[in-house]
């Protein structure tokens, strides 16, 4: 039975408040919450008991339910959402009335599974325990009984984390509307058991349920849309394959919100979005960095949810597949692979100038016979510019200079790609984003497994093979950093001699050990003679 005390009367604003306070052990499964408050409204004493009462009921079992979780199902349900007030009105009761039978028909069709899987007996139980069902309903239709509609009322709140509010009028008008249309279900449902209609004719369309979004709070498929617009304040550019990324991430979220707004995300949904990555085959480490994406978007929009994302990523100690380093017959086996699958011979000189220069694959496919410079003998100077080039930052920008000696046909080929003032790989074409690299990394990547299973060493472990043989020769780290186009460390540097002063000459000195490394792989004088 509903206490008195659970009821108040608030002079200042003349309306009943319905007020429970939350058990201390269950307070991080409602939001942090020490205390319910719902307002009743400007209603006459005996309409605010009789509403105290409904509500009371239905917290108390809330309570009881939380109580009986385990430990895992009460962690999931810790959401600190921002309760809204939504007031139900005429337009909005048939919205609410169609939310309600949703959830219904999904109760009927799990029972019609299970007798569908049942003897003959169970059809017959069930059919009786339905009429008893209709008369009660009617029984409650005629005298105007709320207790079933504020049950479910209390569910849908504490399912979208809204608090719904009507005037006296309104909430009668409500519980008939309400009464009525469980009548209209239940019959329904013996039809259906009588094999004479289908229950999918109870089906509501997601334009006919409570328009959550609408009402308040923020559409996940904007998400992206939004966080363009904070670049774009900012001054910031977009780079569009990043932002298509991220939208496909935020049109995810919003289908399995369906219409409730980004504020309202619980755990459950995000085990649902996991789960849905999980079935397209996304890994363990796929699954994280989205979480990361999702909780980087939500966040400008709600704290809570953004926090609950960063929350939901596993705190497990994933393993990093870090690049390997080639080693000189790994590398020598590469361009033999190459060669035997009498790829272009662009592959073979691709490899061995991403290995003189340590750069990355889409800064040299990008070059142009302007950006080699011949210095002097065998020595050349290799630009890499942002003025007509996508670079990864903007120390990527840097001259490096390489060294030819020994690499007979390397010269040659150069020589002929600068004379024709074209680019030195004209075969290469970007994507629709501007990068490139796609299909020269799938081509070449399937050469290496031919002759490694090892998924760390890659195309561009040329990188780590440049930067380990240039530490073990003992070239100054600062030269290291700025071939590979990394930024510096010492806050000296940064400041007063910056990175971006070093030109070719300063680099030069690292040009000798990766020169070896290129002549290394180079096949046999016997079998090039022969």
């Amino acid at each position: 039975m509903c206490k008195a005390n659970y009821l108040t009367y608030e002079t200042k604003r003349e309306r009943w408040v319905f007020q429970i306070r939350v058990p201390t052990g269950l307070r991080s499964n409602f939001g942090n919450r020490t205390t319910i408050r719902v307002a009743i409204g400007k209603v006459s004493e005996g309409a605010a008991k009789l509403r105290a009462k409904e509500l009371w009921a239905c917290w108390i079992k809330r309570f009881a339910d939380a109580r009986g979780m385990s430990s895992a199902e009460r962690q999931a349900t810790r959401t600190c959402v921002k309760i809204e007030r939504i007031h139900i009105d005429e337009r909005m009761t048939n919205r609410v009335l169609a939310s309600i039978r949703a959830v219904k028909l999904g109760a009927l069709k799990r029972r019609l599974d299970a007798l569908r899987a049942s003897d003959a007996d169970a059809w017959g139980r069930e059919e009786s325990e339905s009429h008893r069902t209709l008369l009660t309903l009617k029984h409650a239709a005629k005298r105007g009984e709320s207790t079933a509609a504020a049950c479910a009322l209390c569910e849908l709140e504490a399912n979208h984390s809204v608090v719904f509010d009507m005037s006296e009028l309104e909430q009668r008008a409500f519980v008939d509307a309400f009464n009525a249309d469980q009548v209209s279900i239940t019959r329904h449902w013996l039809d259906v058991l009588d094999g004479t209609r289908k229950l999918t004719d109870l089906s509501v369309n997601a334009d006919e349920m409570l328009p959550l979004v609408e009402v308040f709070g923020t559409d996940a498929a904007k998400l992206e849309t939004l966080r363009r617009d904070r670049l774009k304040r900012l001054s910031k550019p977009v780079r569009p394959k990043t932002s298509a990324k991220f939208e496909r991430i935020a049109l995810q979220l919003a289908v399995v919100l369906q219409r409730r707004p980004v504020e309202l995300l619980t755990a459950a949904d995000l085990e649902r979005l996991a789960l849905q990555w999980q079935e397209d085959g996304n890994t363990a480490t796929t699954i994280r960095d989205k979480l990361t994406i999702l909780a980087s978007l939500i966040t400008p929009v709600s704290e809570a949810g953004g926090t609950l994302c960063k929350r939901f990523v596993p705190r497990t100690a994933l393993m990093h597949r870090k690049r390997h380093p080639f080693t000189g017959k790994e590398l020598q086996a590469f361009r033999t692979a190459i060669e035997d699958r009498e790829l272009p011979e662009d592959d073979v000189r691709l490899v061995e100038l991403m290995t003189l220069t340590g750069a990355r694959l889409g800064e040299v496919l990008q070059l142009k016979a302007t950006d080699i410079e011949h210095l002097a003998g065998n020595q050349f100077s290799v630009a890499f510019s942002d003025d007509e080039h996508t670079l990864k930052n903007g120390t990527s920008v840097r001259e490096i200079p390489i060294d030819l000696t020994g690499l007979t046909e390397f010269r040659k080929w150069i020589d002929a790609r600068v004379a024709s003032g074209q680019r030195l790989f004209p075969d290469a074409t970007p994507d629709k984003y501007g990068h490139f690299g796609n299909a020269e990394s799938k081509r070449l990547n399937r050469t290496l497994r031919m002759i490694s299973s090892d998924r760390r060493l890659v195309l561009q472990s040329t990188r780590n093979t440049a930067g380990v043989n240039l530490r073990r020769a003992g070239v100054d780290p600062r030269v290291r950093r700025r071939l590979l186009g990394h930024a510096d460390i010492d806050i000296h540097d940064r400041h007063y001699d910056p990175a971006e002063l070093l030109t070719a000459e300063d680099l030069m000195c690292a040009a000798p050990t990766l020169n070896s490394l290129v002549i290394d792989t180079q096949p046999a004088r016997s079998e090039m003679t022969s």
